[in-house]
């Protein structure tokens, strides 16, 4: 799984080695979120469900001053990188997908976003 760490990490690196983080406990609640239980059942099992739900609260909870997309994107592709998988999408495809799951925010479902992630073997 990505650890809140990891989140912080990334976003350094996409910044030049300086996190720029907005909200601790955003980041923590964001890294968390794939691994979300309810009664004892995983509300993500999937792979692709888990890189969908850690995208889709990054985008949401802008836990970053800056760079939300960018580190939601690049953890969801580590996720799936660590399962042996990764999003079966154009560079462009990538790009409309979190710029629109950005705007729509909670009007996008993990299921709908899972599937347009398009996960393939990697």
């Amino acid at each position: 799984m990505i650890t809140p760490s990891d989140l912080v990490a990334i976003n350094a690196a996409l910044h030049g080695g300086e996190a720029q983080v907005r909200d601790a406990g955003l980041v923590a609640a964001a890294a968390a979120r794939p691994s979300t239980v309810t009664f004892g059942v995983e509300a993500f099992p999937t792979t692709a469900e888990k890189a969908a739900a850690l995208l889709h609260a990054v985008l949401g909870n802008h836990p970053f001053v800056d760079g939300n997309k960018r580190v939601g994107w690049t953890a969801a592709r580590v996720l799936l990188a660590l399962h042996g998988e990764r999003p079966g999408l154009s560079e462009d495809e990538a790009f409309d997908l979190v710029v629109r799951v950005a705007a729509s925010g909670a009007d996008t479902t993990i299921a709908e976003l899972a599937a347009a992630l398009n996960v393939v073997p990697g």
